[in-house]
């Protein structure tokens, strides 16, 4: 049941569209435990970011033998299957939000880990908040969960102090914006609302729940949408309305706003075609001082010539 529910869970992340890298042995590699799958934990490695199944994840250290993680992320979104069995990653359970989960010095029977290759003292990229959200939700879908509660940071259930994951020294990230996310990638088009880029840039992605988000359905389908903050890239996606394929979509404008609803275009050559059921990826852009939302002008190709407007709201936090 352990290898089949991990694989099932590969192939759900390689169906939407994730690459997925199979650390060789890992349908047998465990600590002895018998699993117990009720939920997952988030890490991150407190190493350099990596683009690799890092060998102490595999091997163990010196006072800790692998394997350490049942799968890890890496820095430009890439999901490594590390081991099939309970790995020794969570430690004892009973920290300030472990709940649902249970409250035992056996935690790692019972929750599967990622760990994300990222130092935790700086952000981790946004390819692998996309990977990280996705991963946990898919494992909920897999698990049988309707809602997003079993996913946990380490920091929620640890009770030696851990932090993990971290988007600067200390600081922990906002899981509740995390575990947002995952909910809406539940059962979903197979994307996160929020997306990632191969490319390893740095946000400290310290989104508001309605930063990511479906927006405004039509008849013909929704666009979902992930909003720029620090480092962030902007991107689009359509669903395609109940039991139809998604539509292309035409974006014909874009514009920061401030509070007061001024609004900054941003420069684009000509309307933008976002082809069915792929993400629209904008370049890297950074939001100024006073810009609280943005405002995207869109029209379905081929369903008519009426343009539609969504707008979603973000913070800046650095």
């Amino acid at each position: 049941m352990s290898v089949a529910r991990v694989r099932e869970i590969a192939n759900r992340m390689k169906a939407r569209g994730f690459r997925v890298v199979f650390e060789p042995g890992w349908e047998r590699r465990g600590n002895g435990m018998s699993p117990a799958y009720t939920g997952d934990i988030v890490h991150h490695t407190a190493t350099g970011f990596a683009n690799s199944n890092l060998s102490i994840l595999i091997h163990g250290r010196s006072d800790l033998p692998g394997p350490l993680c049942n799968f890890t992320t890496w820095a430009d979104g890439t999901l490594g299957v590390i081991a099939a069995f309970p790995a020794n990653h969570a430690g004892a359970s009973g920290g300030r939000n472990t709940r649902p989960l249970p409250v035992t010095r056996s935690f790692n029977k019972y929750v599967l880990g990622n760990e994300i290759a990222y130092p935790g003292t700086e952000p981790m990229t946004d390819a692998q908040y996309h990977t990280a959200t996705t991963l946990s939700a898919v494992i909920n879908e897999v698990l049988g969960h309707k809602d997003d509660a079993h996913t946990k940071a380490h920091a929620e259930t640890s009770v030696t102090g851990k932090w993990d994951p971290g988007r600067g020294n200390g600081v922990t990230y906002d899981m509740n914006a995390f575990r947002s996310i995952v909910r809406k990638a539940m059962h979903g088009n197979g994307r996160t609302p929020f997306g990632g880029s191969a490319a390893p840039k740095r946000s400290s992605l310290a989104l508001l729940e309605d930063a990511a988000m479906e927006l405004k359905p039509t008849p013909h389908g929704t666009i979902s949408l992930g909003v720029p903050e620090r480092g962030l890239s902007l991107q689009i996606q359509v669903a395609g309305a109940a039991g139809t394929p998604p539509p292309k979509l035409t974006i014909h404008r874009i514009a920061f706003m401030t509070g007061d609803g001024k609004k900054r275009p941003l420069k684009m050559t000509g309307p933008k075609t976002v082809p069915a059921g792929d993400p629209w990826q904008g370049d890297w852009l950074n939001a100024q001082p006073g810009e609280t939302s943005v405002l995207i002008e869109y029209s379905f190709a081929g369903r008519g010539a009426k343009n539609h407007t969504a707008t979603a709201s973000f913070r800046r936090d650095y």
